[in-house]
């Protein structure tokens, strides 16, 4: 079970480093977010809910100096979903899917 991070979009002005990172189950997330000529309100669910800085959270966010980290120490299926950072005026969404990948096993009869 591997869990992919997928850039989505972008409004211009919120910065995601793109790309596309696979993350095993039980591996660290740790994704930075940071705007230039807004400010950052923070990293939210899909719904809408603000994600919290408490670091005692299993979802978390984690701020150094202008960026915004999204962290999840121990990344688990539950955690797929759209993920966004928000600025003042624009957004950026990421994606972290799951991916189940079978091996076929090769032996003898």
């Amino acid at each position: 079970l591997k869990l992919k991070v997928i850039f989505l979009s972008s409004d211009g002005t919120v910065y995601v480093p793109k790309g596309n990172y696979t993350i095993p189950e039980g591996g660290e997330l740790s994704i930075n977010c940071s705007a230039t000529d807004e400010a950052l309100t923070g990293w939210f669910t899909f719904s809408g809910k603000k994600i919290t800085n408490d670091p005692s959270a299993r979802v978390h966010v984690r701020s150094s100096g202008s960026l915004k980290y999204l962290e999840i120490p121990k990344v688990n299926k539950a955690d797929r979903g759209t993920y966004e950072c928000r600025g003042t005026r624009n957004k950026t969404q990421i994606r972290l899917n799951v991916e189940c990948k079978y091996h076929e096993r090769r032996g003898t009869k």
